[in-house]
C-alpha cells in the first residue's frame, strides 16, 4: 500500500458557542484537523496527539496521527500505512494502538505503536488465530476484547508495555458469560458482563494495580447491549439503553447516587466519553448529530459544536490540572468525513457555592434539608471522634 499525501488544508474556524453557565460563558475553539479526499473516523485524543482512520487509495484503513501543539496548522503524520486493515486506534500519552488485520488473514490482531521511540517497530500485542478486537490504553496497559478460535465466552485481554517497550501479557480478566468493550484508565478496567443465562447486560469492573491480585470492584450503572460504557478517573458513564436511554455517571470514589447526565426526551443521544469533570457526547436535537457536554460539578449542560451535518463520536481529554480540554470528533459536514476538534484554554475554577446561609442540618451546605443530607448523616452515625 502506498502512503497518501498529508498536505491538505487546514485551518482555525471559531465557533462561539457560548454557554449559560458562568463557569463555561467563555469561546470553544473549533479547527480542523484533518480534512482530506479520503474519508477519515474515529479520533482519539491524549494532550495534544490526536489519531483516527482513514480510508487508503485501497480501500482498507490505515492509522494517521496529528500533533495539534499549534491548532492553526496541525503535523498530520503516518501511524501505521502498511499492509492490510487498521482499524479503531486509540492514544494515551504518545502510544497508539489498533486492530490490524494482515492482507489474507482471516482474524483480527492488536498492534502499536510508540510515537516517543522514534525508528522502533511496531508493537505486537496478539499474533494467534483468535479473534482480538477493540484495543484501549492508558499509560502502560492495554485492554481488548478476545475471543477464542475454538470458540467460548469472549475474554478481557491485557498487557503491559514496560519501560523499555517490551510487551508482558497478563491472565485474562474474565466473569462467567462473555466479557465485551473493555475500558481502562489508570489501573482501572470496566467492561461489559453478557450474561450466559439471559441477555442481561450488566457493567463490572477490576483494580489491576497488582497483576497478581486483582480486586474486582461494583460499578452501579447500566448499559444498554449496543452502547459502550466510558472511563476516566474515577467516572464511569453509561447510556442505559439502546434507544432513547438516559446518560448516567457514576463516580466510583464515592457511588451512592448516579447522576443524570442527559436523557432522550425529544431527541437521541449516543457515544458518551468523559475526563476530568466533562462528559460529552452525540446529541441530535437540532435534527442532525451535534457534540454537546455537561459539567458534573455544577451540573451544567453546553453545546461543544452545532454546525450543520453531524458531528459523531467525540472523544475528549485534559491535562492531569484541567487547566486545557480538548474536544475532537469525525465530522460531515462536508462530502466525507473529517476531522475536528475544539479547545477550550484556562482553568474555570471550581464553582462559586451556590448558598451562603444554609438552615440548620443542611449538611452538605446546598440551602436544601433533603436525603442527601441525611445519608451523609447515616453514614456517620455514632461515629466518635477523639
Amino acid at each position: 500500500m502506498s502512503s497518501m499525501s498529508l498536505t491538505g488544508r487546514t485551518g482555525v474556524i471559531v465557533c462561539a458557542l457560548l454557554v449559560s453557565s458562568s463557569v463555561w460563558a467563555q469561546e470553544w475553539k473549533e479547527f480542523v484537523i484533518s480534512n482530506r479526499v479520503q474519508s477519515e473516523y474515529s479520533p482519539s485524543v491524549s494532550g495534544r496527539t490526536v489519531v483516527w482512520e482513514v480510508t487508503s487509495s485501497y480501500g482498507d484503513r490505515d492509522v494517521f496521527g496529528a500533533d495539534i501543539s499549534d491548532p492553526n496548522n496541525p503535523e498530520v503524520f503516518a501511524v501505521s500505512a502498511g499492509g492490510g486493515d487498521e482499524r479503531y486506534p486509540v492514544v494515551s500519552g504518545g502510544r497508539v494502538v489498533w486492530q490490524n488485520k494482515q492482507y489474507g488473514a482471516h482474524d483480527w490482531d492488536i498492534m502499536g505503536m510508540d510515537l516517543w521511540r522514534s525508528g522502533q517497530p511496531e508493537l505486537t500485542f496478539t499474533v494467534t488465530y483468535d479473534y482480538d478486537r477493540f484495543p484501549v490504553i492508558s499509560g502502560p496497559n492495554v485492554v481488548w476484547e478476545h475471543w477464542p478460535e475454538a470458540g467460548g465466552d469472549s475474554e478481557v485481554g491485557w498487557a503491559t508495555i514496560g519501560g523499555n517497550g517490551i510487551v508482558s501479557h497478563n491472565t485474562f480478566l474474565a466473569t462467567p458469560g462473555n466479557d465485551l468493550d473493555p475500558m481502562v484508565s489508570g489501573n482501572r478496567v470496566i467492561w461489559k458482563q453478557e450474561s450466559s443465562q439471559s441477555n442481561r447486560v450488566s457493567l463490572v469492573g477490576a483494580d489491576i494495580s497488582d497483576r497478581d491480585n486483582v480486586q474486582p470492584f461494583d460499578v452501579n450503572l447500566q448499559v444498554g447491549m449496543l452502547q459502550l460504557a466510558r472511563l476516566s478517573g474515577d467516572w464511569v458513564v453509561a447510556i442505559d439503553r439502546d434507544e432513547n436511554g438516559t446518560l448516567w455517571a457514576e463516580n466510583l470514589a464515592d457511588s451512592l447516587d448516579p447522576l443524570r447526565v442527559a436523557d432522550s426526551t425529544g431527541k437521541q443521544i449516543a457515544r458518551p466519553a468523559v475526563a476530568g469533570h466533562i462528559v460529552v457526547w452525540e446529541d441530535n436535537r437540532n435534527g442532525d448529530w451535534d457534540i454537546y457536554g455537561f459539567d458534573l460539578r455544577t451540573q451544567t449542560e453546553f453545546p461543544i459544536c452545532t454546525h450543520d451535518g453531524d458531528q459523531e463520536k467525540p472523544y475528549i481529554d485534559t491535562d492531569p490540572n484541567e487547566t486545557s480540554y480538548v474536544v475532537v470528533w469525525q465530522d460531515r459536514r462536508g462530502d466525507n468525513a473529517d476531522i475536528y476538534g475544539a479547545i477550550m484554554q484556562g482553568n474555570a475554577g471550581p464553582p462559586e457555592p451556590a448558598c451562603t446561609s444554609p438552615p440548620p442540618w443542611d449538611i452538605n451546605g446546598d440551602c436544601q434539608i433533603d436525603f442527601l443530607d441525611f445519608a451523609i448523616l447515616a453514614d456517620h452515625w455514632l461515629e466518635r471522634i477523639e
